[in-house]
Order: C-alpha cells, then sequence, then structure tokens
C-alpha cells in the first residue's frame, strides 16, 4: 500500500518510468553506439576516443552528472583503451561498452601504495563508487587493474570497489580482472546488494569479496592463487549471504575454492569446478572465536571434472527454512527487498539475462512466460523456440516476454531472442532450460513475471519504453520528495487494502481532466503491473513481487483480489474514466476478468456437495482454502465471500455456472448468521487498542456474520496470535480480540437488498 501510494505522489512531481524486462546471460554481437539510442528521459552520453561522441573520456562524462542525481543516466563508451581511473559519484548511472573485449578501462593501482598518501581507499580501484551512490549498472565492457603485470607484486589492487551505503549494484557481460588480489570489492557491510551475470571474475586472492548479500550467475571464475578465490563477509546481519549459481570455476593447478574471516554464508548450486581445485572446503583462517554463527556453507548440484570431493555434498536441507533449489533466486536471495532481475536497464545492445535463467533444470511446467531484458535500441524482437538446437520457427514480438504455452515435463528446450532495432538485427545466443520431471508446486518467489515497465521502488536504472513528456517541476514539500527517495528501495508493492488498484482509478481521472502524459504513463505503469501480477490460472497473489510466504497465496482478503477484477472489468467495458484506454488493453483486461472469474467459480468451497462461499485465501496451485497468519485459519470467510458474490452479481450476462455460485453462497451466508449477539466496545486506555471487544448476549441484535467459519461445522472461529482455534470471542487475548474483525453485519446489505434485486433483474 505504502508503495503504490508514493508511486502516485511520484507520478505528481515528476514521470517515473520502468526498465523492460529481464533474464540471465548473453554472449550475442555487439553494434556500435550512437546518440540516437536515447528512450523516453534517460540521457545518454557518449564517449568516444576519437571524438565521435559528445566527450573522449568517461571520467569527464562522470563528472556533468549531478551527485543528487535523481534521474538515470546511461554512458555508452566506445571500443578503445580508456586508461583512466574514474570516479562515479552519483546514483542512477550506467556505464556500457561497445564490446566486452575491447572496451576496456585499464589501470595499474596497488591499494598499499595509494593508502600511503591518502585516508582510506577511496581512489584505489579502477572503477570507484562512492560511498553514497546507488543504482550502478556496469555492462559489456572489460575493466582490469594491472598494476601486478606491470610491476610484479601481486598484493591488493582493486578493479571495482564500493563501500559506505553503495547499494543494488549491477555487473551484467563485463570481464573483471586485477592481477592480484580483492579483484571485485564491494563493501557495504549493511546493506549491500549486488547482481552479477555473465561475467569473467579473474585475480589473486579473495578475488571476489562481497560484503552484505551478493547473488552471481552464469558467469566463469578464474583464480590465480593458492589462498582463495571467494570470500564473504556477512556478520552484519545472519541473513546475508553469497549466492552463486550456474558458474564455473578454474584455476591455477591446486587453487582453494574460498574462505571467510568474518561470518559468511555461501550458497553454490549447479556449478562446475575443473580438475584443478584443490580438496580444501570453504575454511575459516580466523580463531572460532571471531565468529557469532557455526559454518553456513551450502552446496547443491555442483560437478567437478576429475571426481566430486564429500565437502561439496549436497546439503540445502540443512540451511534456515529448508530452501529448495528452485527457491533460491534472487529475489530470495534479497529478502524480497530487491528484483535486480525484474528491473535491469535496457542499455546493453543485445537482449540479455533471460528467466528462466540459462541452464536452469528445474523450472516448473506452470511456468509458460519466457522473459528477457530488453535490447537497447531494439523496436521489436524475434524469438525461436522449440526442443531442437538451434531453435526453429520465429515469432515476432513488441514486448519483452514469450508465451511458451503449456511445457512438457523432463523437456529440454532451445530459446533464442533476436532484437530488431534501426541499425539491423543483433542475434542473440541460445539459451536452454529443463523443465521438472514431474509438476511441483511453483517456488514460492517466482519473481519472473514482473512487467517491463513495472519496477518496483528503489529498482534502481529504468530505461523507459517510449518518449513520455519533460518532467514538471517538482510541486511536493522537502519532507514529501525525500519520503519518496527514502523508499525507493522497498519492494512491497500489493493489492491489499485497496492498494494499486485505487490508486489506478484516481490516476485515471486526473489523466482524464488533465490530459498530461505522465499521468498517462504512470497509469501504463501500474496496470502492467496488475497484468503481470496475475497467475496464470486467473488468481492475483497479496504482493508482487511474489514473497516466500502465505502472500503468494490467491487473496480474497480484504477484497484484494476483487478490488483488482473491478477495475480491470470496468477497463474492459470501457466505462468513465476509462475512455482513452486503447482497444488492445481493454481487450487484455477483459482476459484478466474472465480468467480471475474462472479461478472464483473454481475456487468456491463444496462442502457435502454443496457449493459454499470462499476463504480468504486459496492455494495459487491446487486451489485448497490455505492459512496466512497465525490467527487467519483456512475457513469459510463470511466477510470475503460477501464481495465476492457483489463481483459475481455485476456480471451483465452471467451463465449457469456464475448463477449456481451466487445462490450457493447467498444460501450459506443465509444459514449461517450469528443470532442473538452484539458486539461492545468498552473503551480502556490501558489496553493495547484503548479499548476492549465484547460480544453479550442480546435476543434482539441483528443478525452478526463471522469472519472465519470452520469448514464442515460451520462454527464461528477466532483465534490469537497462539494460533489456537477456539470457538468464544472472550477466550483469545484482549490484543486480538480488539485488533480484528471478528464478527460482523458482513452480508445484512446483501440478503436483505442487493441479491433480492438481483434476483428481480433476472426474471
Amino acid at each position: 500500500m505504502r508503495l503504490m501510494l508514493m508511486a502516485v505522489a511520484a507520478a505528481l512531481l515528476t514521470q517515473v518510468s520502468s526498465a523492460p524486462e529481464p533474464g540471465s546471460d548473453p554472449v550475442s554481437p555487439n553494434r556500435g553506439l550512437t546518440p540516437s539510442s536515447a528512450r523516453g528521459q534517460t540521457q545518454l552520453l557518449v564517449v568516444a576516443q576519437d571524438g565521435s561522441g559528445q566527450f573522449r573520456t568517461i571520467q569527464s562524462a562522470l563528472d556533468t552528472i549531478s551527485q543528487d542525481n535523481l534521474t538515470p543516466k546511461a554512458i555508452l563508451v566506445k571500443n578503445g583503451s580508456y586508461r583512466e581511473k574514474i570516479f562515479i559519484k552519483s546514483s542512477h548511472v550506467a556505464i556500457v561498452g561497445e564490446d566486452r573485449d575491447k572496451t576496456v578501462i585499464e589501470y595499474a593501482e596497488l591499494r598499499k601504495n595509494w593508502r600511503v598518501d591518502h585516508p582510506d581507499d577511496w581512489g584505489a580501484a579502477v572503477v570507484n563508487i562512492a560511498d553514497t551512490a546507488s543504482d550502478i549498472f556496469l555492462g559489456n565492457l572489460t575493466v582490469h587493474n594491472n598494476y601486478g603485470s606491470l610491476h610484479g607484486d601481486r598484493d591488493h589492487q582493486f578493479a571495482i570497489r564500493s563501500g559506505g551505503i553503495a547499494t543494488r549494484i549491477i555487473i551484467v557481460h563485463a570481464k573483471i580482472v586485477a592481477d592480484g588480489g580483492d579483484t571485485l570489492s564491494l563493501w557495504n557491510t549493511g546493506n549491500g546488494m549486488y547482481y552479477h551475470a555473465d561475467c569473467d571474475f579473474e585475480g589473486w586472492v579473495d578475488y571476489v569479496c562481497p560484503r552484505g548479500w551478493c547473488y552471481i550467475t552464469n558467469s566463469r571464475f578464474f583464480g590465480r592463487n593458492l589462498t582463495a578465490s571467494i570470500w564473504h563477509d556477512g556478520s552484519k546481519d545472519k541473513d546475508q549471504k553469497f549466492v552463486i549459481r550456474r558458474s564455473s570455476f578454474d584455476g591455477v593447478e591446486g587453487f582453494p575454492l574460498g574462505r571467510n574471516n568474518r561470518d559468511g554464508q555461501f550458497f553454490l548450486l549447479d556449478n562446475r569446478f575443473s580438475a584443478n581445485m584443490a580438496n580444501r572446503p570453504i575454511y575459516r583462517p580466523s580463531a572460532e572465536s571471531a565468529y557469532q554463527w557455526p559454518i553456513r556453507n551450502y552446496y547443491w548440484n555442483n560437478q567437478r571434472d576429475a571426481g566430486n570431493f564429500a565437502w561439496f555434498a549436497d546439503n540445502l536441507e540443512s540451511a534456515d527454512d529448508a530452501p529448495r533449489a528452485r527457491d533460491i533466486t534472487p529475489a530470495w536471495t534479497f529478502q524480497g527487498r530487491w528484483d535486480p532481475e525484474a528491473t535491469l536497464p535496457a542499455v546493453l545492445p543485445f537482449a540479455s539475462t533471460p528467466r528462466p535463467e540459462h541452464g536452469d533444470r528445474d523450472v516448473p511446467a506452470a511456468l509458460t512466460v519466457l522473459r528477457w531484458a530488453g535490447a537497447r535500441d531494439a523496436t521489436k524482437y524475434t524469438v525461436a523456440f522449440g526442443t531442437s538446437t538451434p531453435p526453429i520457427g520465429r515469432t515476432e514480438m513488441n514486448d519483452t516476454r514469450y508465451d511458451a504455452g503449456r511445457l512438457t515435463p523432463g523437456t529440454t528446450y532451445y530459446w533464442r531472442v533476436d532484437a530488431v532495432t534501426p541499425a539491423g538485427m543483433i542475434s542473440g545466443p541460445v539459451w536452454s532450460f529443463r523443465v521438472a520431471d514431474r509438476e511441483l508446486r511453483p517456488p514460492a518467489r517466482s519473481v519472473g513475471q514482473k512487467p517491463r515497465t513495472a519496477a518496483p521502488k528503489g529498482a534502481g536504472l529504468a530505461m523507459p519504453p517510449a518518449a513520455s513528456a519533460p518532467p514538471q517541476p517538482v510541486t511536493a514539500t522537502p519532507a514529501e520528495a525525500a519520503t519518496i527517495r527514502d523508499e525507493r528501495e522497498l519492494n512491497d508493492s500489493t493489492i491489499d487494502n485497496s492498494a494499486t488498484h485505487t490508486q489506478l482509478r484516481y490516476l485515471a481521472r486526473v489523466f482524464d481532466a488533465t490530459k498530461q502524459p505522465r499521468f498517462l504513463d504512470a497509469f501504463r505503469s501500474g496496470l502492467e503491473y496488475l497484468f503481470a501480477a496475475q497467475y496464470r490460472n486467473g488468481g492475483w497473489p497479496q504482493y508482487y513481487p511474489i514473497r516466500a510466504n502465505y502472500s503468494r497465496y490467491i487473496t480474497f482478503n480484504d477484497d484484494a483480489m476483487i478490488g483488482a477484477m473491478r477495475l480491470l472489468r470496468d477497463i474492459g467495458e470501457s466505462r468513465a474514466p476509462f475512455g482513452f484506454v486503447d482497444e488492445a488493453t481493454r481487450a487484455r483486461a477483459r482476459d484478466a476478468t474472465r480468467r480471475g472469474t474462472s479461478l472464483i467459480l473454481k475456487s468456491q468451497i463444496r462442502v457435502g456437495g454443496a457449493l459454499t462461499g470462499w476463504c480468504a485465501q486459496h492455494d495459487e496451485q491446487t486451489l485448497e482454502p490455505r492459512d496466512a497468519r497465525a490467527y487467519e485459519h483456512a475457513s469459510i470467510s463470511g466477510r470475503e465471500s460477501v464481495e465476492i458474490v457483489r463481483f459475481l452479481m455485476g456480471i451483465e450476462r452471467p451463465g449457469a455456472d456464475v448463477i449456481a455460485a451466487i445462490e450457493g453462497a447467498v444460501t450459506y451466508l443465509r444459514s449461517n448468521q450469528v443470532r442473538g449477539l452484539r458486539l461492545v466496545e468498552k473503551p480502556d486506555p490501558a489496553l493495547p487498542h484503548g479499548r476492549d471487544v465484547v460480544a453479550v448476549a442480546d435476543p434482539s441484535a441483528p443478525p452478526l456474520w463471522a469472519r472465519f467459519y470452520q469448514i464442515g461445522t460451520n462454527r464461528p472461529i477466532y483465534s490469537g496470535r497462539d494460533g489456537v482455534i477456539r470457538f468464544n470471542l472472550s477466550e483469545i487475548e484482549v490484543e486480538r480480540r480488539a485488533g480484528y474483525s471478528w464478527l460482523g453485519p458482513y452480508a445484512a446489505d446483501l440478503l436483505d437488498r442487493e441479491y433480492p434485486a438481483w434476483k428481480a433483474s433476472r426474471r
């Protein structure tokens, strides 16, 4: 709710657009970089040593960006060897090369030499990221600290370094090399979050050494020392972790995998280790008294070329909460605070980062939509998809998603995405994934279903899909603007408590009144969010991106799904103020409403063959009633069922199945009135909510309905935070008794007025 409200405020401040859709792992041919790449409001700066760009050095381009920058900036670097040390002082900056191997940023610097005359590491790296700079993207280039090859000293020499509170740093399709230790040192110990895909990392001791949270996929590691390749500092938060998936490790003969001098946590899945890797587990060089927590190194499905060692045998189930391999995604890694694959900017010259990830071997058959990060100049895409390699056939797409249809369990699929640009076709690599052998419940994360125009707050760089109106002057107060900035890193978009659909109605009214494009763009972004959040079966989760808890269930609670469907039905039927919506979008809204209605009918609870009502939440796969919070049990909801019936009664030409659903629910609600009780509030400032709520006997009291009825017995149920079901309101603690709606006149108007009127209209 908070995020969507802030999004409306942001729309009133200035136009905010989102990034095209993502996935994982590019190796496609590269194309030139020109100012014509500019899209929407993202400012593009071109660097070329030959003078064909706006700047001859990368630093001169960076120096034009203010340190309080809030607007995405992309620096496009043409081929060449840029022998300069660069300082990134601003947030929301991308530096993208023309060709990964031919665009090289190279500088010789030894950390210990630098520190002789300087108080800290600011300037000790080739790429220096300021302590307060976040949302940084580096891609399609090489960064090399070559001090060791020039001077023979292999001590610490950073290729890239950050610290302070710098976070959300992305590196894609890049080579990061140093001739000494600590090649890639992203060192925000408190809340640092980093995502890297399709990269080559090389160096000496601890050459990839993040602090905080880090997720790396489809990358290659090469270690040149006998101390350690990877290192992790997760000492500030027990959940901090370093995840490496579908990557390869090689190095000099006898190279060890890793170590951590401080508390750390490693997850290594689906990786390949060369025969040169030493038979040495990830180890702790410090005294055991220096660590807060026991060793936490977790492995799954790793293979060594010359035979596996026992220490990296599968042990994922021993990790906290026993995650499955398919649960371990970027969004899971970052605790749902950031989903980088869903918000990657379209700044690379080719389609990249596919989802499912390249090499994924545990894809649910229910996953039918393939996604990727858009190419910078693409006007459309062609997709080849099939079970042969290379895949045959071509489908033209105007979006960064492809509906593959029903997938066959146990089958390997291949696909390729080519970007169509004004300069010609940019071919992509062939990606592959394998569908799980049997149908499983989808992972508790599946954040791969994010629209290219619906980025969570704080997602970093966002490249708009089309040009829009110039930014308007900031009209919010300084405090309001500061709140928006502070909450950009939140990732809590939801349809709960009237969120999202309410704000979209408001934006539609504002656009209808003003005709300003920025309000239309914001409306479209929010609408795309609703389309993407819908499950294929027609339901909606409470939060999207999906979280690893009860909120992933199909959510009728607090009218979440019904509120979204009412909005989409109004759009599909072109009701005011949605007359401005184009027919293609209206058709999508009608289809979403149709699928949602079908889901409602399928999930209605039957008891003894009779239709009753609905639970507040249903399993997203089986549609069975599900528990939510400790005091919200699987049950028949006397409140949520009422709003569902109202929605169904709003269908203009209901079929027999809709009519049966309405009649069954109405019969159930009539039969399960709570008679002879009256709710009484007793003010008491000493209590948690300043009051108590009690149910007193009163034969003259109007009927009430329970929020939850036990399935099978139809007894009203109540529960405290201990999760124990009780049958009297007085038996639960006062905090829950007064802090939740357990009984109410929920169905009174429906049964007394609305249903009889609907029934009469059917005659």
